[in-house]
């Protein structure tokens, strides 16, 4: 009977531990969901599977700490042939990212973090935070990135980035779409996705509403992420 389920060998393995060792054609043997032993020469080892990784760095996965998956979009996009280009952040706002904000649709939520999804785990991430922003698309649009995220198999931290650029009733609207997350992920258990509080910018929502996304976090035990 194999002693691991899998084998990852001859691969250069940064492992990341307490002694930040770099192993030359090492093995990570994994049992389950757990990592059993890294090492040099799997020669003596046996799994289910054996993946060689001769060329290849073995290593942990990377962590995103923020993102915007639906800025995939704009990706070789020729939307910027089109524009003046930006030369501060507010107008990078006004003429990319709030223009791109107002088409977005639910259809264009799932296809961004299909495709953002897909390019992160191909380049070693393995989770990631990300906050998606549009006034058309706010009810239950966190339910169709977490199937994006989850046809992937990749782990996700995901929210609505919650503003009152338009009105009080679009930040309010982002922020119960958020605590309906919360409460559904939590509900089903699920293993790769969670939910977050997120507000766009501390210059574009009020004090109220800064206050009170602070007191959901802390309700929630959640984290919170906003543009300072």
């Amino acid at each position: 009977m194999p002693e691991f389920d899998i084998l990852i060998k001859n691969g250069l393995v940064v492992t990341m531990d307490s002694r930040r060792r770099v192993i030359e054609e090492g093995y990570v043997a994994i049992v389950g969901d757990k990592i059993a032993e890294v090492d040099k020469d799997p020669s003596d080892k046996s799994a289910e599977k054996v993946i060689d990784a001769k060329g290849a760095i073995v290593m942990p996965g990377i962590i995103c700490g923020h993102t915007h998956l639906y800025g995939i979009l704009l990706k070789g996009s020729p939307w910027f042939t089109k524009i003046e280009p930006p030369t501060d952040f507010i107008q990078n706002l006004h003429r990319i990212w709030w223009a791109m904000d107002e088409i977005m649709n639910y259809d264009d939520a799932y296809a961004s973090a299909l495709a953002a999804s897909f390019e992160m785990m191909k380049s070693g991430v393995t989770l990631f935070a990300d906050t998606f922003s549009g006034p058309n698309a706010i009810e239950g649009v966190l339910d169709r990135i977490k199937e994006a995220v989850e046809r992937v198999g990749i782990r996700g931290i995901i929210a609505f980035e919650a503003t009152e650029r338009h009105s009080r009733e679009e930040g309010e609207r982002g922020i119960r779409e958020n605590i309906r997350f919360i409460e559904k992920v939590r509900r089903e258990k699920d293993p790769l996705v969670t939910g977050m509080i997120s507000i766009h910018a501390s210059f574009t929502v009020t004090n109220w509403l800064l206050k009170w996304a602070r007191e959901l976090a802390n309700q929630y035990k959640v984290p919170i992420t906003l543009h300072t």
